[in-house]
């Protein structure tokens, strides 16, 4: 049975130079780098087994759009507006950090892209048939 906390490191790992497969047979989350050879524990041999899925690629994870659903959620209107305009072009993850930690909001965010991030893990499972065990313990 997969972990969600190890689904969940997948999708914050995976990034524009690394993707994520799972190997159905094993239950093992493997890593593809195409930078560093050392991270990768996904081979070429991996291609041609049935057994390993893609898990998660750069375009699925879309930390953009979790950030952007954060921003528009927010009550207080002139931090909604502040950061909108924040995110916007080259450089909006740096911004968006640097204001939400002015505002003191950071905690509020991470608790926000955490269950973003679960809900990624638990449909993939059910999309994928993945028996999951629920070991995410969040206060």
């Amino acid at each position: 049975m997969l972990k969600l906390s190890e689904v969940i490191l997948a999708i914050e790992t995976t990034n524009m130079e690394i993707s994520t497969y799972y190997n159905k047979k094993t239950n093992e989350v493997l890593y593809q780098s195409d930078y560093d050879s050392q991270l990768s524990t996904y081979t070429e041999d991996d291609e041609y087994n049935d057994d390993i899925i893609l898990m998660f690629n750069f375009g699925d994870k879309n930390d953009y759009k979790i950030m952007e659903s954060f921003v528009y959620s927010l009550d207080n209107i002139n931090i909604k507006n502040e950061l909108i305009n924040k995110i916007q072009g080259r450089g909006c993850f740096e911004r968006f950090k640097e204001s939400i930690n002015y505002h003191n909001i950071d905690k509020d965010w991470y608790e926000y892209r955490d269950k973003k991030y679960k809900n990624i893990a638990v449909n993939w499972c059910n999309i994928n048939k993945i028996k999951y065990e629920d070991d995410i313990k969040w206060s």
